[in-house]
């Protein structure tokens, strides 16, 4: 399937990076501490992707803010996107050096002969597990 520029507008994972850290941290103030970078910045960067999104993400509460309803979801799916980024150099390295781990199960058939069962590759009877068949 092919998406012509004016069809397809590819999410800022920086903007969703911040809006995840100001969750995170509970505010803009701590968000940019922990980012090391100026509150106005990150700030922009959120109306940015409320922008590209079409809807508002962060409303204040207190002294710091609070996800909307809208902000719960996009947390939620943030969350799920940079849990699953933080894996993935791990995961990488793992199938690079050939330490990833396979496990094939699979199933036999099993019939009785003479009052016992025995492992057969066809015939008649239950299909059971392939390990500790008798």
């Amino acid at each position: 399937m092919r998406f012509s520029r004016s069809e397809f507008h590819m999410l800022n994972y920086r903007h969703l990076y911040y809006f995840w850290v100001v969750i995170k941290e509970g505010g803009f103030a701590r968000a940019a501490e922990r980012l090391d970078m100026a509150v106005q910045t990150i700030s922009a960067q959120v109306r940015e992707l409320e922008k590209q999104l079409g809807h508002q993400l962060l409303k204040p509460a207190g002294r710091g803010v609070a996800p909307t309803p809208a902000g719960q979801a996009a947390f939620a799916r943030a969350e799920e996107i940079f849990t699953l980024g933080q894996s993935l150099p791990d995961e990488v390295r793992e199938a690079a050096t050939g330490r990833v781990a396979q496990l094939s199960v699979g199933f036999v058939r099993r019939h009785l002969q003479a009052g016992r069962a025995c492992a057969a590759g066809a015939g008649a009877g239950d299909a059971g597990p392939a390990a500790g068949v008798p």
